[in-house]
């Protein structure tokens, strides 16, 4: 598995977005023009950036919880603006899964499609030890 892309919980996507085009990244437009893609399923706004001249694994996905009923909704008042998950690209999304699984990790989202990543199949997992991860099938 290599990176994929480091999941920032916000509160205010323009303002992040600001913020991190200040540190030298980029808007990543999605196929209809848009910066913000509203995840209906998972009820949060979610936006992509890449540094400047960056590759694949140098983007930032920026999530906004639009409501109480968003999955991680709760850890707004833990992390406030901050990183909360890594995701890794995997060539073998179930596999991958079931290893992390006997090594101690928990499935804390399942299985389900990713409209924000072109609709791969993305799970979330959780460890006490190491926090929540991601994991996107290469498709």
């Amino acid at each position: 598995m290599k990176i994929h892309h480091i999941g920032y919980l916000v509160k205010n996507i323009e303002k992040s977005a600001a913020a991190f085009e200040a540190a030298g990244y980029e808007r990543l437009l999605y196929s209809d023009g848009s910066f913000v893609f509203d995840d209906k399923t998972r009820q949060c706004d979610i936006s992509f950036m890449r540094m400047n001249g960056g590759s694949e694994s140098d983007c930032i996905e920026l999530v906004a919880p639009q409501s109480p009923d968003c999955p991680i909704y709760g850890l707004m008042k833990q992390y406030k603006n901050s990183p909360y998950h890594i995701c890794f690209e995997s060539e073998n999304l179930e596999e991958d899964t079931a290893r992390l699984k006997q090594k101690g990790w928990s499935v804390f989202l399942p299985s389900a499609p990713a409209p924000a990543i072109d609709g791969r199949n993305v799970v979330f997992l959780i460890h006490r030890s190491a926090g929540i991860i991601e994991i996107v099938d290469k498709g």
